[in-house]
């Protein structure tokens, strides 16, 4: 069961209340690390009234309400999340280590910009593939599945048009469009990966 947090459904409020309700989560917002202030990293989410509003490390930490307990994994599709910076007292802090310590066992970030296209197109194919017991088997067939995806592939998923989509890629030809290194490698997998 995936909790998918995309769209209008992407508030903070329906973020929180599902957070101990489902056992994988997937939340494709916009968020961004801060390196030297790090308890400032936050995920974006919209309030109640639809406007965006910054939902910081420090937020989730001092936040009693979100807690996951039946939580299996958190697939966070956002840029450069899953980076953890080294304090004076030499102690790692990131969205990472506070997502586990609220009781994800494993957790999917990225660790440098991401393409959305690609995100969608793994998130999917590890929909798909994943069956519930081995993460990390899961996350590898994803990406190799999104190394073969050709242009038309890509296409036909996801609604785009062959020319815009030749336009996006600079691609000639029904190439593999995700093959680069620049579309799957920032994706990694933290904690347990079974």
């Amino acid at each position: 069961r995936f909790a998918t947090f995309t769209g209008s459904n992407v508030t903070l409020k329906n973020f929180k209340d599902k957070s101990d309700k489902y056992t994988n989560h997937v939340v494709t917002v916009h968020g961004a690390f801060i390196p030297d202030a790090p308890m400032k990293s936050y995920f974006l989410f919209l309030d109640d009234k639809g406007d965006e509003c910054k939902y910081t490390l420090e937020d989730m930490i001092g936040d009693e309400e979100l807690i996951f307990r039946n939580s299996h994994l958190f697939w966070a599709g956002a840029c450069k999340l899953g980076m953890s910076a080294v304090t004076d007292g030499k102690d790692i802090i990131g969205l990472v280590r506070t997502l586990i310590q609220k009781g994800v066992p494993s957790v999917v970030m990225g660790l440098t910009n991401l393409d959305d296209r690609a995100t969608a197109r793994l998130l999917d194919n590890f929909c798909q593939v994943y069956d519930g017991n081995n993460k990390a088997k899961g996350l590898s067939e994803a990406i190799r599945q999104l190394r073969k995806c050709t242009l038309c592939d890509h296409a036909k998923k996801s609604g785009d048009s062959i020319d815009e989509l030749k336009q996006y890629f600079n691609a000639q030809s029904d190439e593999f469009v995700f093959d680069n290194p620049y579309f799957w490698m920032p994706f990694v997998l933290y904690g347990d990966f079974r």
